[in-house]
């Protein structure tokens, strides 16, 4: 199978604010979406995937990512805080 290096534009990058078991963390996400996920008790609902580079966490010009070392993170949407554009 082929890799990719992904082209990461700051200017196009969110960060993205949520709660961490009472302690709000921020995030600079590559990508977001909000996706169907099932949470703990079984029930269908909605989550945000966030996509994000722990190697190059604030970035201040365009970079080439490989794709292996892209993080995923789900977030059930009571726990996002915040969603805005990401500014070096």
């Amino acid at each position: 199978m082929i890799s990719y290096d992904l082209v990461v534009d700051p200017e196009q990058m969110l960060s993205i604010s949520y709660d961490d078991d009472g302690a709000e963390r921020t995030t600079t996400a590559v990508t977001c979406r909000f996706v169907p996920a099932v949470g703990p008790s079984g029930q269908k609902q909605i989550a945000l995937e966030i996509l994000w580079d722990p190697g190059v966490q604030h970035p201040s010009q365009i970079y080439y990512c490989p794709e292996a070392r892209m993080h995923r993170m789900l977030l059930p949407p009571g726990r996002v805080r915040r969603i805005r554009p990401y500014r070096p």
